[in-house]
């Protein structure tokens, strides 16, 4: 076991402090702290040794799947497979683990939440190479489809529903800079998104209505079967959650620069201007070089550096992958399910 180092756990950048940083940031921040501190535990500022606790064991959970995922590459070692084999690690999320004083990942859209491992072992491959270059989960399909030797032309036609680019070129340093850009040369981008309903409203979940819908039991049941009516009765005691509140997310990274769209159930869409993106969203807009860690909001009105331009090329790149990678972006789901829209709590 190892342990994380102690000392500050929350450096603030000079001329800034968490006030005047979190002013900028949009109400769907606060409203996911709100969610995982309710929901996981708040682990206070002024208890680094908790913070500590929390670290290690993430630190050490990560090790175990290093060690795991060395048992695999030692047993390609040992049968002679790699003129033929392709290993790779990867993750399906991040983990705040302190950042902006929060845990937990899934609907934030910061770097720690949202950036994962992508380790590839190769035939060929460069040894140690990190790269700067953007991908998606949506590009291993394809990058494994390169490796069994097929081109960009032939996974297009034989697999047209496939959405991902091949990441190939990166990986043998034939390409320095990827299909969706990368941080020297910033591109296309890649998209992330968060669709929670169970988490758009946490006044709603408090009431009781989420703890009616959750069922934790392991052995078969109709359950499914009843969803329809078990959701109108919710209704009938709890209400509908306030739809109106912008707590899912639509982001576009392109290696430099991230834009946030938080939008509300209401307002599904794929805004195409700049007038639609400012009509239907809370955006988030971060400057990933120079402000890594994700602490100014530039898409605010009262930021300094405010860039109406800006935010317009950012809203054209996700307005691109959305159309590419979703197609018709359409709420999933019906917002007259619990019988009602009434909202009753707060």
């Amino acid at each position: 076991m190892i342990r994380v180092a102690g000392g500050p756990m929350f450096p603030a950048p000079a001329g800034t402090g968490p006030r005047a940083r979190a002013a900028t940031q949009r109400p769907g921040v606060r409203a996911y702290k709100d969610y995982v501190d309710l929901h996981f535990g708040r682990i206070p500022d002024d208890r680094p040794d908790l913070w500590l606790r929390h670290r290690n064991y993430l630190v050490n959970c990560m090790r175990l799947a290093d060690r795991e995922f060395g048992r695999i590459v030692e047993a390609v070692d040992r049968l002679d497979l790699w003129p033929d084999t392709v290993v790779i690690l990867t993750g399906d999320h991040g983990e705040m683990n302190g950042a902006h004083r929060m845990t937990q990942k899934a609907g934030i859209a910061f770097e720690e939440a949202t950036v994962v491992n992508l380790t590839v072992c190769a035939p060929e491959g460069r040894l140690g190479a990190r790269t700067g270059a953007v991908g998606s989960h949506l590009d291993l399909a394809p990058t494994l489809l390169a490796y069994a030797g097929l081109s960009d032309a032939e996974i297009g036609a034989r697999y047209p529903h496939l959405k991902g680019r091949s990441l190939k070129g990166v990986i043998d340093g034939a390409d320095r800079h990827g299909p969706r850009g990368s941080s020297e040369q910033p591109g296309d981008g890649a998209l992330i998104c968060w669709d929670g309903l169970h988490a758009l409203d946490n006044d709603w979940s408090l009431s009781g209505a989420l703890k009616s819908l959750t069922s934790m039991g392991s052995s078969p049941s109709n359950e499914q079967q009843n969803r329809g009516e078990q959701l109108r009765e919710a209704g009938e005691r709890f209400g509908a959650p306030d739809y109106s509140k912008r707590t899912f997310f639509r982001a576009v990274v392109d290696g430099r620069h991230k834009l946030v769209r938080w939008f509300s159930p209401e307002d599904y869409a794929n805004p195409a201007t700049l007038e639609e993106l400012l009509a239907t969203s809370d955006l988030g807009l971060y400057d990933l070089e120079r402000d890594p860690g994700e602490l100014q909001n530039l898409a605010h009105p009262d930021h300094p550096d405010h860039d109406l331009a800006l935010i317009a090329r950012m809203g054209a790149k996700l307005h691109a992958l959305v159309e590419r990678e979703i197609g018709e972006d359409r709420r999933p789901f019906d917002l007259d399910m619990f019988g009602t829209r009434e909202v009753r709590q707060g």
